[in-house]
């Protein structure tokens, strides 16, 4: 990662663990949660289920495992591996700063069992936001004019489902915030790292472009 760009990772990243700290000392809302959840609470409960169906670890997990397979059918092995090690470990991640921050969920939330882990961060907004940001990598890396485009329709995706699960009463507003700053320190070194795996196997530091030809 160029040198320029460290404190774009450094800042979010400082952000994140002084808010974990904070909440792991106080895991109340937040100011400003319980106006925003009192604003979303009003939201369609259709959506807010639906969007709480698709982003539970089982079905997303379905989800990612078709898109690496339909990668490596495609002969793109090594995005499906990205693919896969970044939602991976963006979910142990998240769950570490769960257990830091061992946060309360808000009183309407209705999950129980294995699946009732801790509020912050939104685990929803992580994976998504991880796998959505790896395959808009490849998909992008390759097409330079599509760049804002994807980067909206990213924005717009993850405030779906960040407003979603707040609405659905299972997460505060500051739980996908924490999301959020992982999504920007989590996707620039996901970046960075193949970056530089294809740059030494190709000599192209574009996620998704293809090697050139020889000569």
């Amino acid at each position: 990662m160029e040198a320029h760009r460290v404190w774009t990772v450094i800042t979010p990243l400082a952000v994140l663990l002084a808010l974990t700290l904070a909440l792991a000392r106080d895991g109340g809302p937040l100011p400003g949660d319980e106006r925003v959840a009192r604003a979303l609470a009003d939201a369609p409960d259709g959506i807010a289920e639906a969007v709480s169906r698709v982003t539970s670890l089982g079905v997303w997990s379905a989800v990612v495992l078709a898109g690496a397979g339909a990668l490596a059918l495609g002969g793109r092995r090594r995005d499906a591996l990205l693919l896969l090690g970044a939602v991976v470990s963006a979910e142990l991640v998240s769950l570490a700063l769960k257990e830091m921050a061992d946060r309360p969920r808000p009183p309407a939330a209705t999950m129980e069992g294995l699946a009732a882990t801790g509020s912050f961060p939104s685990s929803s907004v992580v994976r998504v936001g991880v796998a959505l940001g790896v395959l808009a990598l490849l998909w992008a890396g390759a097409r330079p004019g599509r760049h804002l485009l994807v980067a909206v329709g990213y924005a717009l995706v993850l405030a779906l489902v960040g407003a979603a699960r707040v609405a659905a009463g299972e997460h505060w507003p500051s739980d996908v915030l924490g999301a959020v700053l992982l999504l920007a320190v989590w996707l620039p070194l996901v970046a960075a790292t193949w970056g530089r795996l294809a740059f030494a196997a190709h000599g192209d530091r574009r996620p998704g472009a293809t090697a050139a030809s020889p000569r």
